[in-house]
């Protein structure tokens, strides 16, 4: 059997192409200059590009003209700042992730990080406008917030650090779902005391984690490599 050094197929003996992506094993079977994948002989190089440098200036803009906007038709009807204050702190809010994602694009999981810091502010911020005082913030959006954060960090961590299958990638965060939505579930009908403890959850998780497990099957179960001949009957 030959494997071809630029997709990996493991195809016959009395084949001289690739299959797949039609590279001569000829050519596949020197050894690729280090630092350096070997692709198809089709396949060309992605252009590099940086958008941060110009999405915060827009965002910035925009975020100031809207603030504006919003500040002059609260003051023009109601000669004070009332209600705008609501989306002018959702303003600043998006503006922040902005910020933050500008700063940290190259580090994804620092920027998972800053999404519940920033997340959790604006929520303390929102209850304090409400009457001045927390009620709603701690034992409610807080929690839900924790547990977000765990989710996103866990799974931006698992998807970085290590190099994994789709398949692993697709069960893992199935099992992610329902450990999110249970935990939801118990938080806010402990928020609004429901004497039930899980109900809704109970649903998703009677969907999310039977497909987990036959994704981890796949994965796991499944032989790694793949013979497109005789997967196709070729």
């Amino acid at each position: 059997m030959k494997r071809c050094s630029s997709c990996g197929i493991v195809t016959r003996e009395d084949r001289d192409t690739c299959p797949l992506c039609g590279r001569s094993f000829s050519e596949s079977s020197a050894p690729p200059e280090e630092g350096i994948r070997p692709t198809s002989p089709n396949a060309e190089p992605l252009p590099a590009s940086d958008t941060a440098p110009i999405v915060l200036p827009l965002v910035t803009v925009f975020s100031l003209m809207a603030s504006m906007v919003v500040a002059a038709v609260d003051l023009i009807l109601n000669e004070g700042i009332t209600w705008s204050r609501y989306p002018l702190v959702s303003i600043l809010f998006v503006w922040s992730l902005t910020l933050s994602a500008a700063a940290l694009h190259r580090r994804p999981l620092l920027f998972s990080g800053s999404i519940p810091v920033a997340a959790s502010a604006f929520l303390l911020v929102l209850d304090l406008l409400d009457d001045g005082t927390l009620s709603w913030a701690l034992s409610l959006g807080l929690p839900l917030i924790v547990v977000s954060a765990l989710a996103l960090l866990g799974l931006t961590a698992f998807i970085i650090k290590g190099k994994h299958y789709g398949y692993l990638v697709l069960g893992t965060i199935l099992v992610i779902v329902a450990f999110v939505t249970t935990a939801i579930n118990l938080i806010t009908n402990r928020y609004l005391a429901v004497p039930r403890i899980l109900d809704w959850a109970l649903i998703v998780d009677a969907i999310t984690l039977p497909l987990s497990w036959f994704f981890f099957y796949l994965h796991f179960g499944l032989k790694k490599e793949l013979h497109l001949e005789k997967f196709f009957h070729l």
